[in-house]
């Protein structure tokens, strides 16, 4: 998911206080991340928490890897 636009976005999370720019890849990520996240949490499937590790580490090597993780902290 990401927003067909290429304009940076700003993102805000309330529960971490986050608020910060950024691009629309890393708004889909961060946002992808969130999904999985909350997917895994409610159907205890092992196979979507695999997903969410595997794009978690695909995330630290985004040029915005620390606005994703600081957003999904």
């Amino acid at each position: 998911m990401a927003p067909a636009d290429s304009a940076r976005v700003h993102v805000r999370r309330h529960l971490n206080g986050y608020s910060d720019m950024m691009g629309a890849d890393a708004f889909g990520i961060t946002v992808t991340l969130f999904a999985l996240c909350h997917l895994a949490e409610r159907t205890l499937d092992d196979a979507i928490a695999d997903r969410y590790h595997q794009l978690r580490v695909f995330a630290t090597q985004h040029v915005e890897a620390a606005n994703i993780l600081r957003a999904i902290d």
